[in-house]
């Protein structure tokens, strides 16, 4: 769960507010467990998406958009490879940022929001 706390109006139309999550996998390796696999994510959502597929529109005059560690925005709903467990590595974390700005022209609503993502890996 990422928490943007509470903002003001006027702080949301100046800038972009971020903040930076993980997302740890662990490969659990044992005498009867020792192949090794790639896996692939995806930043999956059900809500609307503009700027081809790389911004979701929370409902309320907000976007928000998922950045790498080089600040390249996620596509949503397309899965890439995430991690390489062919080798001998038991641990891959890769920390994201999550970005919230208005959208422009569009009025602002007040009040608590929230929307779902969710990650989804697939094993290769």
């Amino acid at each position: 769960m990422i928490d943007f706390g509470k903002f003001n109006l006027l702080d949301i139309r100046r800038h972009t507010m971020s903040k930076t999550f993980s997302i740890k996998t662990t490969k659990s390796q044992n005498d009867q467990c020792t192949d090794g696999f790639k896996v692939s994510s995806s930043f999956y959502t059900e809500e609307t998406l503009v700027e081809e597929d790389k911004a979701l529109l929370i409902g309320n005059g907000l976007k928000l958009r998922l950045l790498d560690e080089n600040a390249s925005p996620y596509t949503f709903n397309k899965y890439a490879e995430y991690a390489d467990f062919t080798s001998d590595m038991l641990v891959y974390e890769k920390t994201y940022t999550a970005e919230l700005s208005s959208i422009a022209g569009t009025p602002i609503e007040a009040g608590p929001f929230d929307t779902v993502v969710l990650f989804k890996i697939n094993y290769n």
